[in-house]
C-alpha cells in the first residue's frame, strides 16, 4: 500500500493538473451578436477561434502565456479588439471603443491590369509594420491581418528582368466604418516590372452553351458516329474507284486490316471489251511520315523573388554575387561563395558554405544540408525567394 504521504502527493498533483486544465478566461462582449474570440495568433474562422451568438465566451488557458493577446472579433463590422492576457484578471469586458483594428484587408498590386509577379510588400500602420513576399502563384493579391485603423503606408519593392525597380510608397485611410468587412487597396504600378503572363494563369473551364449536351455517353456516341462515317467513306472509295482500290488495299494491309477476297463468279462467255475508264484521280494514304513528337509541359524547379527567377539546373550550382559564376544574385549581402544547390531530378538540397550573412529557410538559419520543397521561403543575406516547380 502507498503511504499516507504518497497518497497526499498524488491527490495534490491531480488537483493541480485539473486546475490548470480547467483554467479559463471569460470574454464578455458588448451585447448579443456574431462574435469570435481566440488567444494568440489566428484569425476569424480559424480552428482556434470560439464563436458565440450570445454575450460571453470562455477561452481555455492551457498552453498560453501572459504575453499572448486575447482577441475579440465583431462579425457584423469585420473589426477586431486585442488585449494582453496579463492585463486581464478573470473577465475581459470588451467595450465598443476597444475595436480599433480591421481583422483582414487585401492589397492588390498590378501593372497595366496584369498581376505583378514578385515583390516585397510592406504595410505600416500606427502599431506595427507587416511585410509579405508576393509570388506569382498569389496573382498580385496579398492578405494582411489585424491592421490598426487610420493612415496606412504601403511600399512595394519589385524588379524587372532581375534588376530592382523603385516604387513610390502610397498612403491610404483605413476606416472602422466602411462598406466592406475586408477592404481591398489597389496599387497600380506605373513603372515597367515583371508581371504574371496570361499563359501562366489557370484557364477557367468554358461553360456549356444552352441546349448543349455534354454527358460522357453523348460524347462517346458522337465519337462512334464520326468513326462510322469515316469508315463508310473509305469503303465507298475502295469499292467504286478501281484505280484507288489497290493503293487502299496496300495501305490497309500495312495497318494489319484483313481485306476480304472477291468471291468467284460463274464464267460467262467473253464479252466485248469495255471502253477504257476515264482517268480517275487516285487517293493515296501515306502513313510513312513520322508522327509529331508529343509536347510535354516541363516545369523546372525555380527560385522566384523580387530579385528575379533562378532556374535550378541538374547537379551542383553555386549561389554567388559574382556575375560570371553559378547562380548570380546582385546583392552585397551575398557572399562570393554563399551556398550550393544540389539537384537530382526533383530532389533539391541547399547547403550553406559559411556565408557571412547566412542562408535561411522559412526564417530559420541553416547550418546543415536542408531538403527544399514547394513553397519554402529561402533567403540569402537579405534577398528572399520562394521555391516553385518541384
Amino acid at each position: 500500500m502507498r503511504s499516507p504521504f504518497a497518497r497526499a502527493i498524488l491527490a495534490l498533483s491531480l488537483f493541480l493538473f485539473s486546475f490548470v486544465a480547467l483554467a479559463q478566461v471569460k470574454v464578455a462582449f458588448p451585447g448579443v451578436g456574431e462574435w469570435e474570440a481566440w488567444i494568440g495568433p489566428g484569425s476569424p474562422g480559424g480552428k482556434s477561434t470560439f464563436k458565440s451568438k450570445g454575450e460571453t465566451v470562455q477561452l481555455p488557458l492551457a498552453g498560453t502565456n501572459n504575453e499572448d493577446l486575447v482577441n475579440a472579433y465583431d462579425g457584423s463590422t469585420g473589426n477586431q479588439a486585442s488585449k494582453k492576457l496579463d492585463d486581464i484578471d478573470d473577465v475581459w469586458r470588451v467595450t465598443t471603443g476597444e475595436f480599433k483594428s480591421v481583422a483582414s484587408i487585401y492589397v492588390e498590386v498590378t501593372h497595366k491590369g496584369a498581376p505583378v509577379a514578385a515583390a516585397n510588400v510592406s504595410l505600416k500602420s500606427k502599431a506595427r509594420t507587416q511585410q509579405i513576399l508576393l509570388t506569382p502563384s498569389q496573382k498580385g493579391r496579398l492578405n494582411f491581418k489585424n491592421v490598426v485603423a487610420g493612415p496606412i503606408e504601403i511600399t512595394v519593392s519589385t524588379s524587372k528582368d532581375g534588376k530592382p525597380v523603385s516604387i513610390p510608397k502610397q498612403v491610404f485611410d483605413l476606416n472602422l466604418t466602411r462598406e466592406q468587412k475586408e477592404p481591398v487597396f489597389r496599387i497600380a504600378v506605373a513603372e515597367d516590372v515583371d508581371t504574371v503572363t496570361a499563359a501562366a494563369t489557370t484557364k477557367e473551364p468554358t461553360a456549356p452553351k444552352p441546349g448543349e449536351v455534354t454527358t460522357p455517353f453523348f460524347r462517346i456516341l458522337q465519337m462512334l458516329l464520326g468513326l462510322g462515317a469515316i469508315a463508310a467513306i473509305v469503303y465507298l472509295v475502295w469499292k467504286f474507284l478501281p484505280g484507288a482500290k489497290p493503293k487502299i488495299d496496300e495501305q490497309l494491309g500495312k495497318l494489319g486490316v484483313q481485306i476480304p477476297e472477291d468471291q468467284p463468279v460463274d464464267p460467262d462467255p467473253p464479252a466485248a471489251p469495255a471502253p477504257a475508264p476515264a482517268p480517275v484521280e487516285q487517293i493515296i494514304l501515306d502513313n510513312s511520315a513520322p508522327a509529331p513528337a508529343p509536347v510535354h509541359s516541363i516545369s523546372e524547379p525555380t527560385l522566384v523573388g523580387p530579385a528575379g527567377r533562378l532556374e535550378i539546373p541538374e547537379g551542383t550550382s553555386l549561389l554567388t554575387r559574382e556575375e560570371s559564376d553559378g547562380l548570380y544574385i546582385a546583392s552585397t549581402t551575398v557572399s562570393r561563395k554563399h551556398a550550393e544547390l544540389i539537384r537530382n531530378q526533383n530532389l533539391i538540397i541547399l547547403r550553406d558554405l559559411g556565408s557571412t550573412n547566412g542562408t535561411f529557410v522559412n526564417g530559420e538559419r541553416i547550418t546543415a544540408d536542408t531538403t527544399l520543397k514547394n513553397g519554402d521561403r529561402v533567403q540569402f543575406g537579405d534577398v528572399q525567394f520562394v521555391v516553385e516547380g518541384i
